[in-house]
Formats: C-alpha cells, structure tokens, sequence
C-alpha cells in the first residue's frame, strides 16, 4: 500500500508509505525528508491502512499502520520508535482500517473479513472492547472526534 496524509494540526508535515512499507516524512516548505521510520518486519507483510494522530508543538504524535499478518504497528514519531503492536500477527483479523479514538489513549481497528470494530488500549496493548456491527465485513471507519460518533462502512 503506497499511502499519504498531511499532518492534522498543521500542513507542511507530509507522511508517505513507500511500497517498501518505509515511512517517510516530508517538511513540505523546504522540500526535504525529515525522517524515515522502519521497523523490524517490514519486508514480512505489507500496510493495509493508517491513521495519523498528531501531537502539540514539537511533538510529532503517533502514527498507525494496519499490516497483512493482523497486527497493527503504531509508531511514536518524535522517538522514532515503535511504541506498541497491537493483536497477534496470523491470529488477528487483517485491519482494513484504523482511527485513533477521540481521547488519544485508544485505537480503533476494523476489519472486512470481521464483523466488529475492537478498541486497544494504546498504553497496555490490550483489546478493551469489541462492538459487533451486522453480519458484513466492514471496509471503512471514521471518527468524529467532537461528537464521538463513529461512522462505519461494509
């Protein structure tokens, strides 16, 4: 998956995933990477989907990316490390998509081979809840972060 998105707290900070599954980060006034992240299994799956959740000032926030063995990595982009991955690689169903939760400590992941949005806890990596949603598999969720209303597409 080659993908991109602009910082959300301010827009000339640009994120793209390289089919490599590198990610790379652009200052886009000056027209130079600023960072590139990789971790370690990077070559053994590939991105299905991410979500960008930005910090304050300095602070670069969080970055997640959904991968083909059912994990999802989240990255902490002002250490340059990964901070936790989430479900259990071959075991968890494969995200389709992913939407950090209006508070900043949780992270939701669907699936379109599973029928339910799951919350990990971002602190623990913990699953805290499942919410079942119909008998389809669900392609798409959104979050509005003012409402908390989540939005779910299959």
């Amino acid at each position: 998956m080659a993908n991109a998105s602009f910082s959300t707290n301010e827009s000339k900070t640009f994120i793209h995933i390289a089919d490599d599954n590198r990610v790379h980060m652009w200052d886009t006034d000056r027209a130079k990477e600023r960072a590139s992240y990789v971790e370690k299994h990077h070559l053994g799956h590939s991105y299905t989907c991410s979500a960008w959740k930005g910090g304050k000032k300095d602070n670069l926030g969080y970055f997640a990316v959904g991968a083909s063995d059912g994990t999802v990595v989240v990255w902490d982009l002002t250490r340059g490390v990964v901070s936790k991955v989430l479900g259990t690689a071959h075991e968890s169903p494969v995200p389709s998509s992913v939407v950090f939760a209006s508070d900043a400590k949780s992270l939701l992941v669907a699936s379109s081979s599973h029928h339910s949005v799951l919350r990990y806890d971002l602190a623990s990596g913990a699953q805290t809840a499942a919410y079942k949603m119909g008998k389809r598999g669900i392609s798409t969720i959104a979050l509005n972060p003012k409402a908390d209303v989540l939005a779910v597409g299959g």
